[in-house]
């Protein structure tokens, strides 16, 4: 099995992320004698070594911020009908709603045993009902099934 471009992209990114890393707390850490020693003579001051983290770390707490107030103020208001409905809204029929357990009453009965199967070992479907569409409930339905008006 060949290794995959994302494995060798990941792999390399997470190295280079690593030494990036590494070289920066060498440069803030390490006192300045030492970096002159070794022949290192032109870098950043390092007032830049915890003003820009700092600084992202507050764009990045800003952003957070503005996009809580961004959607609070882009959200509809709560006695709006576009909170329950919209062009979106797929209604369930009224002929279709059912009130109570989707089980059928054979299988709600002995919830032990194990699916029926044919001569070629295939699940009978006919008594195990699939999971219906997704649909919306109208709210006159809800209404009435909650509340029994």
């Amino acid at each position: 099995m060949g290794r995959t471009h994302s494995e060798i992209y990941g792999f390399v990114g997470w190295s280079v992320t690593f030494a990036i890393l590494f070289l920066y707390f060498v440069y803030s850490f390490v006192p300045e004698t030492w970096l002159h020693q070794i022949g290192i003579t032109y870098y950043p001051d390092k007032y830049w070594a915890t003003s820009v983290p700092a600084f992202l770390c507050m764009i990045w707490m800003a952003g957070f911020f503005l996009n809580y107030f961004y959607l609070h103020y882009s959200a509809y208001p709560l006695d709006d009908i576009r909170c329950i409905q919209d062009e979106k809204t797929n209604y369930l029929k009224r002929e279709h709603v059912m009130v109570g357990a989707f089980a059928p009453e054979s299988s709600s009965s002995n919830k032990n045993s194990s699916p029926k199967l044919d001569t070629q070992d295939e699940i009978i479907l006919d008594e195990y009902p699939t999971v219906p569409i997704v649909r919306d409930i109208p709210l006159d339905i809800v209404n009435e099934l909650l509340f029994e008006n």
